[in-house]
């Protein structure tokens, strides 16, 4: 599952981004890297995938994973 992911992720799928974006987060699937999980969901949210960009609004309001 994980190689197919990355293969639409390769092919700017904002869905795959997300979903790859949460298997790290939260370390499901994957082994944990937050930094690539933020990157991926900065990607997906500039082609405009609202999921995304709500995470990643979370994130800034609450500071959490690294992002200031």
């Amino acid at each position: 599952a994980e190689q197919l992911l990355e293969w639409a992720v390769n092919r700017a799928y904002p869905l795959a981004m997300v979903e790859l974006a949460d298997w790290l987060l939260e370390g499901r699937r994957v082994e944990s890297n937050r930094v690539r999980a933020v990157e991926l969901y900065e990607k997906a949210a500039t082609l405009g995938d609202a999921q995304a960009m709500v995470q990643l609004a979370e994130f800034y309001d609450l500071g959490l994973h690294g992002v200031p």
